[in-house]
């Protein structure tokens, strides 16, 4: 059989410059977008290990959601979509951040260029729980 070169992928008309969105990631490993009009990041993770995309460091699978606000507060939203791990940890970087509030199952402690977030996820059933931070 012949080898046949395909053409690249072109990005999805969404990704066109010019446009909000973007396409911070597509593999096997991690999906993730960004809306600028909405300072939204959104990431799934499905492997273990850490995976980074803009300023957060997510350890396993994992779905993340975080947004922006131009006053400096940003809330982040997490769950497991396995729905079979005990917690999930979610870093994210900035120096000066610190936590206003969170759900219960939350906890937040300030690590070397950020906050990490340990979120308790046994029997949550995929629930997505939220913490709000400031900058």
């Amino acid at each position: 059989m012949p080898y046949v070169q395909r053409a690249p992928p072109r990005a999805p008309p969404y990704c066109s410059h010019g446009r909000p969105l973007t396409l911070l990631a597509n593999t096997v490993r991690l999906q993730a977008i960004a809306h600028s009009g909405l300072g939204l990041v959104a990431a799934n993770t499905f492997a273990r290990g850490t995976h980074h995309v803009e300023e957060l460091s997510i350890d396993g699978p994992a779905s993340v959601m975080l947004r922006r606000a131009p006053d400096g507060r940003c809330v982040i939203a997490v769950s497991d979509p396995t729905t079979k791990r005990r917690s999930v940890s979610v870093t994210v970087r900035g120096r000066s951040l610190r936590l206003l509030s969170a759900d219960e199952g939350v906890r937040a402690r300030r690590v070397p260029g950020g906050i990490r977030l340990s979120v308790r996820t046994h029997h949550a059933y995929g629930r997505g729980f939220t913490a709000a931070l400031r900058r």
